[in-house]
């Protein structure tokens, strides 16, 4: 009845007491008690998704709970095995097991004791090496849910004082905050047992069956619009709508088609005055920690991957009522927190935002993760997670603990991790012996396997702790000016920028293109794009269409290595067609559509191996390429088919990263990812592009001075005009009717443009190439831009 908004809301006794007091004659409350005896019990809604899974694999143990412990001492075996079957009885949810009607709906059968209880005879283990392999197997094994209760236990002997006492059970049985009440129970039954003394524990006032049945009672059904459970679909319906789906970031290799769960980990610190910093900031935006560190991570996500709307997972615990804080079973759901990160925001602006955000999904986190992702993407790949693939948790103090006379008990570690996500990033308090204060943070990163080496994810988590420490001493820092960058980095980038030409590219970003565009595309889809033939196209179809366009090209092969040439000469469809190729990962070779007669040695040069055309007939220069002719009706029908959702890191044939090449010049010169992203930046800052600005390109489209005018527009959110001029007067004409702010122009337009629409350009930015050097100015006085010299004259990178 007492929501976590209150809390913030009303964060005084009087103000909080008033707000419960006035609930409690809630008419609508279902009290949560004792079920009538007989008939099915259905599942909790968290447990149905568990069932689901381990039909799918029985198999699997992704979805097991271990609890090894290392028992050093006078272990009372015959005590510790009456503990154990004591704990059994006492929680229901450990004699369950969940077969299926002939229709296929599973239920829950509790069954008697006898035979669900783990046989604890001493097993010898000959070292410490076949003590751990038995308990891998007992980790690693499967479940069969329908057939018995989901759990294993074992007590391995490898000496008279040395035992290890091991645990295994599946996650609809129980979750993290149940080894509290199950270290308790059996602790004190052990205790009883090992002096001797009758054990009677009070009696569970209610069962985890009669929370399943009490649970789908307040909830309702989703074919009731006015149900708890359809207001909160609703919710999540329209929160995560317009999320980034996957956010991309440096990941060592390709995703694999199905995910594998390998996990590795490893962890790093967050010293005392960063944790008082952090804790600081919280009070002061009446915030949580946990809300701190989450805009924290989303900082180094969003750095990281260019995107900036996306989610963050996080797990909840779903006890709601103090009746199932003593209860072993599944409660626990899992949230994904809408994260928008502005680089233009101090951090606590972001901080006041996610506040906001994570409290409204607080206030709706009783509809299961499934039921979510189900009404807002059904569409999911195997490979990934869908709505989100990092999940932050701040575990609570008061963890399980064991204690028994007579004993020294440890936790038996060093077993690889199960990676449901691509990072967990898992955050705890440690305080050394006798110590006072904060103490330190502990931060743990269980990451993916498959696609992340210890060392990339080494250097992510040490971008989190410089971002941690750099908002901890300045809590008002701008987001985008935080450094992530470690000393040796900043020093191999000081000296490059010392040595560096003015003209000449700068350090290479750890951005690619794709990262560019969706970022663009995710700060505002509805803004123009592009201007051509007097029509614009927004963000959100560029998007669509060079979407659609990317997987066709992939399908043929078309990704990071492969060269694309394109001739494509309208306007629309050239950007659309530069888009797709980035998307893809490949090489953009810009074509003149009009020069059909290429000569052969320019195919050599540049290594181009497919080539996308508009025209109906292919040219001499494209004979032996992989050919796409977008004109072509099966082509037009092939693209259509496919889909307009984001192509992400898993729809690539190969590994996409910043030093992939991203655009070839005639010549041959190979521009990067990052360098041609790097580029464009400065070029954002130097020549002061503007979200509505707009950049014309009144000369020949087919450059790779037009390329980069498409992207210096899209990192800065601007619009690009794309119409050929034919004349001098024709150029004129486009700067002045598109409201220019910005013109690529050859040297011999300068003064032409000027002459002939002087009144209108009195803003107009020329960008001229590199190697010009008979206008220094407009002829009034405006400054003449020059082209970054890679770009502008095709000097070789590097």
């Amino acid at each position: 009845k007492v929501g976590v908004r209150d809390l913030f809301e009303a964060s005084t006794v009087a103000a909080l007491a008033a707000r419960a007091e006035s609930r409690i004659d809630d008419a609508n409350d279902v009290p949560l008690r004792r079920r009538a005896p007989g008939g099915q019990v259905p599942l909790s809604l968290a447990q149905q998704r568990m069932w689901v899974l381990n039909r799918l694999d029985p198999d699997s143990g992704a979805y097991n709970m271990p609890l090894a412990l290392r028992l050093r001492g006078e272990l009372d075996v015959a005590a510790l095995q009456a503990a154990v079957t004591s704990t059994v009885e006492r929680h229901e949810s450990l004699r369950t097991r969940y077969p299926e009607n002939t229709d296929g709906s599973p239920y829950q059968e509790i069954l008697d004791v006898e035979g669900a209880v783990p046989d604890l005879t001493p097993i010898d283990a000959p070292s410490d090496a076949d003590t751990a392999d038995r308990i891998r197997a007992m980790i690693h094994g499967g479940f069969d849910v329908t057939v018995a209760p989901p759990i294993r236990g074992a007590l391995f002997r490898a000496g008279p004082d040395d035992h290890v006492f091991v645990i295994v059970m599946h996650h609809i049985s129980g979750d993290g905050a149940s080894m509290t009440p199950l270290a308790r129970d059996v602790m004190t039954a052990y205790l009883a047992a090992a002096s001797g003394n009758a054990y009677s524990p009070e009696p569970l006032t209610v069962q985890y069956a009669d929370f399943a049945v009490w649970q789908r009672q307040v909830l309702g059904s989703d074919s009731d619009p006015s149900s708890i459970l359809s207001e909160q679909l609703a919710f999540w319906a329209d929160e995560l709508a317009g999320i980034t789906p996957v956010v991309s970031l440096p990941w060592d290799r390709p995703r694999p088609a199905t995910a594998t769960l390998r996990g590795a980990g490893l962890s790093t610190r967050l010293d005392e005055s960063t944790h008082s910093g952090l804790v600081a900031i919280a009070r002061e935006n009446n915030a949580t920690l946990f809300m701190v560190l989450h805009a924290v991570l989303g900082v180094l996500l969003s750095r990281m991957s260019g995107s900036r709307d996306f989610a963050v997972g996080t797990p909840i615990a779903g006890r709601g009522h103090e009746q199932l804080d003593g209860l072993v079973g599944m409660f626990v759901n899992t949230l994904a927190l809408r994260t928008n990160v502005d680089p233009d925001a101090t951090f606590g602006e972001l901080l006041k935002t996610l506040r906001e955000n994570d409290l409204r999904a607080f206030a709706n986190s009783d509809v299961p993760f499934e039921r979510v992702v189900d009404a807002i993407a059904p569409d999911r790949h195997t490979g990934y997670t869908p709505l989100f693939q990092t999940v932050l948790s701040v575990e609570p103090h008061g963890d399980a603990r064991f204690e028994l006379p007579n004993l020294v008990v440890e936790p038996v570690s060093g077993f690889e991790p199960t990676a449901k996500f691509d990072l967990q990033v898992t955050v705890e308090t440690q305080h050394a012996e006798g110590e006072s204060g904060t103490g330190t943070l502990i931060v743990e990163w269980v990451y993916a396997a498959d696609i992340f080496d210890e060392s990339t994810v080494a250097s992510l988590a040490a971008r989190f702790t410089r971002i941690a420490e750099a908002v901890a001493a300045t809590p008002s820092v701008i987001v985008g000016d935080i450094d992530v960058l470690d000393a040796a980095e900043r020093a191999v980038l000081s000296d490059a920028r010392e040595t560096a030409d003015p003209v000449a590219a700068p350090v290479r970003s750890d951005l690619t293109l794709p990262q560019v565009l969706t970022t663009a595309v995710d700060t505002d889809p509805d803004a123009p794009a592009l201007s051509s033939g007097g029509a614009e196209t927004t963000y959100r179809e560029l998007d669509e269409r060079s979407s659609r366009l990317a997987r066709l090209l992939i399908d043929k092969g078309v990704g990071p290595g492969v060269v694309v040439a394109v001739a494509v000469s309208d306007g629309v469809q050239a950007v659309v067609t530069r888009w797709a190729v980035a998307k893809a990962g490949a090489a953009l070779a810009p074509v003149d559509p009009a020069d059909s007669d290429a000569a052969p040695a320019w195919v050599e040069r540049t290594g181009a191996s497919v080539a996308v055309l508009d025209e109906d007939d292919v040219p001499a220069w494209a004979g032996s390429m992989t050919v796409v002719q977008l004109g072509r009706t099966d082509i037009v029908d092939a693209i259509s088919a496919h889909s307009s959702r984001p192509v992400t890191y898993t729809d690539r044939t190969a590994v996409l990263g910043p030093d992939s090449p991203a655009l070839v010049g005639n010549d041959g010169t190979v521009v990067d990812h990052g360098t041609l992203a790097a580029v464009a930046a400065r070029a954002v800052t130097d020549w002061a592009v503007e979200y509505d600005s707009r950049l014309a390109v009144p000369a020949r489209f087919d450059t790779a001075a037009a390329v980069l005018a498409g992207v210096v527009a899209v990192t800065a959110g601007a619009a690009l005009i794309l119409d050929q001029a034919e004349s001098a007067e024709d150029a004129a004409e486009i700067v002045s009717a598109e409201w220019a702010t910005h013109a690529f122009l050859t040297e011999d337009l300068i003064t032409a443009v000027e002459e002939l629409a002087p009144g209108d350009l009195e803003d107009l930015v020329a960008i001229v190439s590199a190697d010009g050097d008979r206008h220094e100015a407009m002829p009034d006085g405006t400054p003449v831009h020059r082209l970054p010299e890679p770009i502008g004259t095709g000097r070789p990178i590097g």
